[in-house]
């Protein structure tokens, strides 16, 4: 069971993440507050295009104060939407740290998912 989450890129407007997962069944968070320009809260990230080959099926969330579904990517499919952005709809508590992403892969998930983020708010921007 592994997972590697990796930033390609990240700059003050957009970052790009693969995440390869080997027989994996745990969530994946990308962290906002880890990226460039990441203000002390309120950072926001946006899903601009999505790449995926998986055997099983991956939920991604947004999560702030609340857990927000973004979508589910299918098991047994190679494929990409980049249709339109998917604005992240997780509620920031005055609170709430940061709107991250988290994909929650079935148990024993092999294959991975590439991101392109857009920073939508905080960061400076």
């Amino acid at each position: 069971m592994a997972v590697r989450n990796r930033t390609l890129t990240d700059n003050a407007f957009g970052t790009k993440v693969l995440v390869s997962l080997d027989d994996h069944g745990s969530a994946v968070t990308i962290d906002a507050s880890e990226l460039v320009n990441a203000a002390g809260s309120g950072n926001r990230l946006d899903i601009k295009r999505i790449e995926w080959c998986l055997d099983k099926e991956v939920a991604i969330t947004f999560t702030g104060s609340g857990v927000v579904e973004a979508i589910d990517l299918a098991g047994g499919t190679t494929g990409k939407f980049d249709a339109h952005s998917i604005t992240n709809g997780a509620t920031l508590a005055g609170n709430a740290t940061d709107g991250d992403i988290v994909l929650t892969p079935a148990t024993g998930t092999d294959g991975f998912v590439y991101l392109e983020l857009v920073k939508a708010a905080g960061f400076g921007n």
